[in-house]
C-alpha cells in the first residue's frame, strides 16, 4: 500500500513532503502521530497528522502540518 503526507501552502495548494509504500510489518502512520520529516524546503522539521484519506488502489494520503 502506497502513502502520501501532504500539506497545504499558502495558496490552498497541496504539497507532497513525503511518499512511499508501507513494508510489511513496517511502520504505519495514524491521526495524531508525530512525525519527523524534510518538509518541502528541505528542512527536517516535526508533522502532525491530523487527517487520513484513503485514496484509489489501496493508498492513503495523511495531511499533516507543523507540530511547531
Amino acid at each position: 500500500m502506497e502513502y502520501s503526507l501532504v500539506t497545504t501552502d499558502e495558496e490552498g495548494n497541496q504539497v507532497v513532503v513525503a511518499s512511499g509504500e508501507y513494508k510489511p510489518g513496517g511502520d504505519a502512520y495514524d491521526v495524531g502521530q508525530t512525525v519527523l520529516l524534510k518538509g518541502p524546503d528541505g528542512v527536517e522539521r516535526s508533522w502532525t497528522i491530523v487527517r487520513k484519506v484513503p485514496v484509489a488502489y489501496a493508498g492513503m494520503t495523511f495531511f499533516v502540518e507543523p507540530a511547531e
